[in-house]
This record gives C-alpha cells, sequence and structure tokens, in this order.
C-alpha cells in the first residue's frame, strides 16, 4: 500500500509541471489571437528559462517576440522548433516571415516554397503568393533606364546683353550698347542613363546641351554643355 501511494505520488509531482507548461502555451496562444503581442511576449520571458527548448513553448515565444518587435529573438526561438521539427509549417512559416522582416530573403523564399510545395489550404497558399512576390520585387534589379529630350525654342530677347538702358552710371557702356535686342533660335537637348547595379544600389549619368543663336547679335550666341554622374541608394 506505501509502495503504491508512492508511485501515485511521484506521478503526481511529475504531472505538475507538463500541465503548467500546457497552460502556459495556452495562455500565449490566447493572447496572440487577440493581437496582444506585447503581453505575450513578457509572458514568454516570464517562464522562458523553464520552458525554453520545449517546441510548443518556443513556437508561441517566438511568433510573439516577432510580431512585438524583437525579430533576433523570435528567430532564435523558432529555428529551434525547425530543427526539432522540420515538417512543423507553420513554424516554417513563421520562420519565413521572420527572414522576410530582416531581409534575409533567399532564405524565406526557400522556406516558404518548402510549406507552398506541401499542398496547404488556399488561404495559406495565398499568403505565402503574397510574400513571394514581395521577395522577387525587393530582390529583382531594374533594368537600365534611358531617357532624353529636345527642346526648340523662338523668341525675341528685349535686352541682349542685360544692360540697364539709359543708366551709363551703372555700367560703362555706351548708349547704344545698352538695351538691345535681337530675335534667337534656341535647342536644348539631354539625354540620362540609370543602370541599377543590384535592387538597392544605382548609377546614373546624364548629359545636356543647351545653344541660343541670334539673328545679327553672334557676338551673344552661346553654348552651354554640362556633364554628370550620380549614385542612388
Amino acid at each position: 500500500m506505501f509502495r503504491k501511494l508512492s508511485i501515485c505520488l511521484m506521478l503526481n509531482v511529475m504531472c505538475l509541471p507538463t500541465t503548467a507548461m500546457a497552460d502556459t502555451v495556452s495562455d500565449l496562444s490566447q493572447l496572440l489571437e487577440q493581437g496582444e503581442s506585447v503581453k505575450a511576449y513578457q509572458l514568454s520571458l516570464d517562464n522562458l528559462d523553464e520552458m525554453e527548448g520545449d517546441p510548443a513553448f518556443d513556437f508561441q515565444y517566438g511568433v510573439a517576440a516577432i510580431d512585438s518587435g524583437h525579430l533576433s529573438e523570435g528567430i532564435f526561438a523558432l529555428e529551434r522548433v525547425h530543427m526539432l521539427e522540420p515538417r512543423n509549417s507553420l513554424a516554417t512559416l513563421e520562420l519565413a516571415r521572420g527572414y522576410y522582416l530582416i531581409a534575409q530573403y533567399e532564405r524565406a523564399q526557400v522556406l516558404f516554397q518548402q510549406v507552398d510545395a506541401e499542398n496547404p489550404p488556399d488561404v495559406v497558399r495565398a499568403r505565402i503568393q503574397q510574400f513571394l512576390t514581395l521577395i522577387t520585387e525587393k530582390t529583382s534589379i531594374s533594368p537600365t533606364k534611358f531617357k532624353s529630350f529636345v527642346e526648340l525654342w523662338a523668341g525675341y530677347d528685349s535686352n541682349i546683353n542685360s544692360g540697364p538702358g539709359g543708366q551709363t552710371n551703372v555700367v560703362i557702356l555706351s548708349d547704344n550698347a545698352l538695351g538691345r535686342g535681337d530675335s534667337y533660335a534656341q535647342v536644348r537637348v539631354g539625354s540620362s542613363v540609370e543602370h541599377a547595379y543590384n535592387p538597392d544600389n544605382a548609377l546614373v549619368f546624364s548629359a545636356n546641351v543647351d545653344s541660343r543663336i541670334y539673328d545679327s547679335e553672334d557676338e551673344q550666341d552661346y553654348n552651354n554643355i554640362n556633364l554628370s554622374a550620380g549614385h542612388i541608394w
């Protein structure tokens, strides 16, 4: 009788931690379903020393950490789950989401495609495709862009040399040299090239020519040429 009672007591003691762990995991799940990721994260930290390493706990902890902005912690927790349960699709999806959020796009893509190959429900597949589309947009290199323009102008300049007519005391010019006007033709030509060498960086080169020709005031004709180079990041 004493032996049976001892065995029962030992079994009860062994069951207590398991029950407590299950309750904690359940509480974490409910908090996450309610959108209380910060509270779930704090509850995870309160139980981290005792429960870290348990896949059920690490999954909830990882999701709570990621949703509350603690990306590295969440990813480490989900990596532990993925190592122990590589066929756990939910953990794999959340880990892929974590990789995406820290811009580890290649690793995220592999995991998303892994779950997609398992023929998940349509809702899950649609979500996966959204992430895969975003990854493609963020990792693809834009094609080289060429732009150019041509402008033709014709007009009349009433004060070619910008001299203030009638104010010979300001500039030392003769009266005949001030306030002259003439008709003109003008051409502006420009071209630019933008070449991306990775998704976030590009080189830009441009050239512009501005030329004006007067009908009779040849000395006022001009040609301007501008060359520039830059970098976009």
